[in-house]
């Protein structure tokens, strides 16, 4: 456990946090549309209560890092999802060299993992309070349904939708059909820019009305009759956004004469506690709407 021989946490109450424990995902299909309810009904997941001064001698507890004294390993922590104003990290013990440790598996922990590494321990979910406006980060209780929700958000992620003069908000499964009964076959137009740690996606049908020239701000100089907005958290895995974003984004594109971050957002910076600042696009994005709003 190298990379925890120390935690500083702003935490003075205890929290829950969500261990995955081991285990199978047997006679599931991954298209049925009850898919992910099915997951959570094997009751894979235990909630357990932790504190500031507890905290490492029960990750280690909870990981059975004793276990595997020999391997020299460490506990990896890799970002699962996000929210605004929340972050959800994942915990395990990285065994993939060592195969004499892999008659078991952790399914559950494996699916949820985003850098397609095998689990065979058992995992901790933990979920990080990130408010606007502020460089606060304290651990909040997560439950099997905030991680419910966030694979749900990975298979059905939130777009933003454009038609009819209103903007709304969506969860869209496979995006391209929907494109094209959103669009009624009509050819749309595709842009892609980074916008303050945001990738923004739009794809739309231009208007002939002069009033629809402001539908998406400044992003685009033309008038817009459908637009459907989306995000990248890779070039192949979709992430989500929401209207409130983008109705900022709109506001914001407006006013800014450069789309891009201010150096000292970007910049490693450390907190009271010596805790590296998260500064993550939805924090960005705040701070530069309400300099502005």
């Amino acid at each position: 456990m190298d990379n925890f021989t120390e935690i500083k946490m702003e935490n003075t109450t205890d929290f829950d946090v969500l261990i995955i424990n081991k285990g199978k995902l047997e006679g599931l299909e991954w298209n049925d549309p009850n898919y992910i309810a099915k997951i959570f009904k094997l009751n894979l997941c235990t909630i357990f209560t932790m504190n500031k001064d507890n905290f490492l001698l029960n990750v280690g507890k909870i990981l059975e890092t004793d276990k595997y004294y020999d391997t020299n390993t460490t506990v990896m922590n890799e970002i699962i999802g996000e929210e605004p104003y929340y972050m959800y990290e994942l915990l395990y013990v990285d065994l993939t060299k060592h195969p004499k440790y892999h008659t078991d598996t952790n399914d559950l922990a494996t699916l949820v993992n985003t850098n397609s590494e095998k689990i065979y321990t058992n995992a901790i979910v933990l979920k990080t309070y990130l408010p606007p406006l502020s460089d606060s980060m304290k651990f909040e209780s997560v439950s099997c349904e905030d991680l419910q929700r966030v694979l749900y958000h990975r298979g059905y992620t939130k777009v933003v939708l454009y038609r009819n003069y209103e903007y709304v908000q969506e969860n869209i499964s496979n995006l391209e059909e929907f494109a094209e009964t959103f669009f009624e076959g009509e050819f749309y137009k595709k842009t892609e820019l980074a916008f303050l740690s945001h990738n923004i996606n739009i794809w739309y049908v231009p208007s002939i009305e002069e009033k629809e020239k402001t539908v998406c701000g400044n992003l685009i100089n033309e008038p817009v009759e459908k637009c459907i907005w989306f995000t990248m958290n890779t070039n192949t895995i979709r992430g989500n956004i929401t209207l409130t974003e983008v109705k900022k984004i709109i506001f914001l594109s407006t006013k800014l004469d450069s789309y891009n971050p201010n150096i000292d957002w970007t910049d490693m910076k450390l907190d009271k506690l010596g805790r590296l600042i998260i500064k993550n696009k939805y924090r960005i994005l705040d701070e530069k709407y309400n300099e502005y709003k």
